[in-house]
């Protein structure tokens, strides 16, 4: 089996070559115009016709060049209306591309196998070293291929972690991998495979270390349905980007899987705002001694936490905010964008509600201010600050004529 992942320039997979570009032929090189070349087709097995003249970007390569007059097989893809050959295998000398040739000749005649390759890689940190010692794991892992009929099939990898299996037809298939305290992510990769073609993918497995609790409510009761949070801790104490995310069950009850070794925070919007999916504020799991100081939890390798409960604030409520943007005759103003975010110190993202007729209204949460920018087609944007509140709010916006 090829090396699938280090560059364009490793051994190609012809059938995922085939799938990927828009345009293969045989040629000859009639003209070098500057980075492009000019091909006359004489032998053409995708997106081009025969005596056709095609102008294709060479490749990036330093150890190839084009000769005018020599005959060449051609991969390439159209980009911003230009056509461009792939690095290193994208132009091969005809004299050279016998195997692809070979291959091109039995996918034209129907007869290339339908597949899924791919290789099974392990998310770790750490050094080199520790990588390549868990590397080792995912040799001669279980796979499970599962078609949309039900179709099963077993197998597993080979040395390096890689595969190629061969379906009996064209669809979408699961695949999961299964190692002992190793744990996939997504628990399933779904592929749409052709037919006559490949599709090559990667699955990933993270150490099922796992992080459990309870969320429980203002009145007491198990917090059903609520986004949980994992925010990673860099070296200073500081917030990463989130990392994990699990809801809890009927009683209240969060399991975070796939959970790397490091030092966490978990809570409810930890270093965020308040959303409308999350309508909470920010609430972190607490130190068990004193209650009030954000507890750093600590995860090993493998390793599985237990926390106690985690007691959220009462869940806010929502109140209208209601936009009504005209020119100075009151007239209401069509194709108008609308976006909003919590006004806060913290970074937030903002929602847009794009192209819409003046009024415009969307659902924000009690007793936080926004920031709301409006900007109507053709028109100037302008911003402005909506204060904390319960009830609805009205703001009118008045824009000269362009």
């Amino acid at each position: 089996m090829p090396q699938l992942w280090s560059s364009y320039c490793t051994p190609p997979i012809f059938c995922h070559m085939v799938q990927r570009q828009d345009v293969i032929f045989t040629g000859v090189a009639v003209e070098r115009l500057d980075r492009t070349t000019r091909y006359r087709v004489e032998r053409a097995f995708k997106g081009v016709s025969v005596h056709a003249n095609v102008d294709v970007e060479n490749p990036d390569q330093t150890s190839f060049s084009v000769t005018l007059g020599q005959q060449y097989l051609v991969f390439a893809g159209r980009l911003l209306g230009r056509m461009s050959a792939l690095p290193c295998i994208g132009v091969w000398n005809i004299s050279d591309a016998e195997e692809p040739l070979r291959y091109l000749e039995q996918w034209e005649a129907g007869k290339t196998p339908t597949q899924v390759i791919g290789q099974l890689t392990l998310a770790v940190r750490g050094r080199p070293d520790v990588y390549r010692r868990f590397q080792r794991v995912a040799r001669s892992a279980d796979l499970d291929v599962v078609g949309g009929d039900g179709t099963r099939i077993r197998t597993r990898t080979d040395a390096q972690g890689e595969f190629i299996v061969t379906v009996p037809k064209p669809g979408r298939y699961k695949l999961s991998a299964a190692i002992p305290r190793w744990v996939s992510e997504p628990h399933t990769e779904e592929v749409l495979v052709p037919e006559h073609g490949c599709v090559v993918t990667r699955l990933a497995l993270r150490p099922d270390g796992q992080v459990t609790g309870q969320a429980i409510g203002a009145n007491g009761a198990p917090a059903a349905g609520v986004s949980m949070t994992m925010v990673a801790l860099d070296g200073t104490g500081y917030l990463k980007p989130v990392d994990r995310n699990a809801a809890t069950d009927a009683q209240g009850r969060f399991v975070f899987r796939g959970v790397l070794p490091g030092r966490y925070h978990v809570g409810v919007n930890p270093g965020g705002d308040a959303t409308a999916h999350v309508p909470y504020k920010s609430t972190v799991y607490t130190d068990p001694q004193d209650g009030t100081s954000p507890a750093t939890i600590t995860v090993g390798w493998f390793e599985k936490v237990a926390l106690g409960a985690l007691r959220l604030p009462p869940r806010l409520g929502t109140r209208t905010i209601r936009v009504t943007a005209t020119t100075p005759d009151g007239q209401p103003l069509q194709g108008v964008v609308v976006a909003y975010a919590v006004d806060s110190r913290r970074r937030t993202s903002r929602v847009w509600l794009p192209n819409r007729s003046s009024p415009i209204s969307f659902e924000a949460l009690s007793g936080l201010g926004y920031i709301v920018t409006v900007r109507p087609l053709n028109r100037e944007m302008k911003q402005f600050r909506v204060a904390p509140g319960k009830e609805p709010a009205e703001l009118r916006v008045v824009f000269d004529e362009p």
